[in-house]
């Protein structure tokens, strides 16, 4: 290649390239035979369904093996594991991606964080058949009806549900009477054993108490703030809040709310965020506010979180973009952990001091790569991403194809039009 600065040509010699890429769609566009005629090319076909079954069959009876659950729930581990593969081809075949549902955009992340909800739980707090099943109903809601954005979608995934519930667990649950009935969704979470020794990830089967603990948050919220909120606790309201309590308890959990202004995504998220006690971070923009402040920005709260491993929340709200390449360090964020060139010497030195100790515990040699791989683990636990987006326009659709990390690398959150009840509540 030819150095225009200097006027002279590179060679680069003893040099391979190797490429991962995907088929073109969802924004990918095809690479040209031009390109394509430099390397040899190797296809990977997706997984099939029985190396699926197995893949996760293994991790989920591991789980209950070593978590010491029940016989009656071991057997279940074979049924969880058909039940969420089927239901995860099912909605990929009737449930394709359009212009209105560009986020319809399903993969193996999502069959996996159905596991990874069901992970959280202990033999303690599902010892039944029946909670077992209502766990996987839950978790199965939170990763794929929370992402639909009809109602028409939402009945055909609760259709669909039921039916599985029906052939692979056995139960004989009615949608309207039972699960889907309003207020009577399963949902489970931390938040009323919090101060417990042993936190435990359980069915919520009395409503006054959830009610209870969700006020005396607020209150301790608007104690620690001087941005104080005012909430009704209706029941969209507590299920988005749930939906997003669950994603910051899990490693690497981010996501991205979308619903029209005024909704409440910004609210919800510092309130889930407060109960956990997490730091919020919130950019604050300014005339001439730059590419290079939004890195500072963010890089401020990205050490502690990956040095001391201090749990932070960081909020993005769509009006607060005002250049593309925040997203584009977002992406990056999402899908590897880290921004190209972001850390200088001093940082790589913090990082080092912090980890030194962590390194030691975990037996791994002190040397450069891997103190910046402990902190890059570290950071995609504690650091978590929670995108505001709203759905009016293209805005939305065009920058999902143009940074796909957005989608795949978050649990999505539709937030619908607030319902009767809510604005009842409001007001009086």
């Amino acid at each position: 290649m030819y150095d225009r600065p200097h006027f002279f040509f590179k060679r680069i010699e003893k040099f391979s390239v190797v490429c991962a890429a995907a088929p073109p769609s969802g924004g990918r566009s095809e690479l040209t035979p031009r390109f394509m005629r430099h390397f040899f090319i190797q296809n990977i076909p997706e997984a099939s369904d029985e190396a699926l079954y197995d893949i996760f069959d293994k991790i989920l009876t591991g789980f209950l093996v070593t978590e010491q659950f029940s016989e009656n729930i071991k057997k279940l581990s074979k049924a969880a594991v058909h039940a969420t593969i089927d239901l995860y081809n099912q909605i990929t075949k009737s449930l394709l991606p359009i212009p209105e549902k560009f986020h319809y955009t399903f993969n193996l992340r999502d069959i996996a964080k159905v596991f990874q909800g069901i992970l959280m739980t202990s033999s303690i707090s599902v010892a039944e058949q029946d909670m077992f099943a209502k766990l996987w109903l839950h978790e199965a809601t939170r990763v794929f009806a929370d992402r639909l954005s009809t109602p028409e979608d939402i009945s055909f995934f609760q259709d669909l549900a039921v039916e599985i519930l029906s052939v692979k667990f056995k139960v004989k649950w009615a949608k309207k009477d039972i699960i889907f009935a309003k207020g009577a969704q399963p949902l489970f979470s931390v938040i009323l054993r919090l101060d417990s020794e042993k936190v435990q990830y359980e069915l919520i089967d009395k409503k006054e108490r959830l009610m209870n603990k969700l006020e005396e948050k607020l209150v301790d919220y608007n104690f620690s703030t001087s941005d104080k909120m005012q909430l009704v606790f209706f029941d969209d309201a507590i299920q988005h809040i749930m939906s997003i309590l669950r994603i910051l308890m899990q490693p690497r959990g981010n996501a991205m709310l979308i619903g029209v202004s005024g909704s409440g995504k910004q609210t919800l998220t510092k309130l889930a965020a407060s109960i956990f006690e997490h730091e919020i971070l919130q950019i604050k923009l300014s005339k001439n506010f730059s590419s290079q402040d939004f890195r500072d920005t963010i890089k401020e709260k990205m050490l502690p979180a990956g040095c001391d491993a201090k749990r932070t929340t960081f909020i993005l709200n769509d009006t607060q973009i005002m250049h593309e390449s925040f997203l584009e360090d977002v992406n990056n964020i999402l899908n590897t952990g880290e921004i190209t060139n972001l850390y200088s010497k001093d940082d790589h030195n913090t990082m080092e001091t912090s980890l030194t100790k962590v390194l030691t515990k975990k037996k791994i040699p002190i040397n450069k790569d891997n103190v910046y791989d402990e902190y890059i683990e570290q950071l995609r636990e504690h650091f978590h991403i929670i995108l505001c987006m709203s759905p009016v326009g293209d805005l939305l659709r065009n920058r999902c194809r143009k940074f796909p990390s957005l989608v795949n690398c978050c649990t999505l959150d539709w937030f619908f039009t607030w319902p009767e009840e809510a604005l009842y509540g409001v007001a009086e």
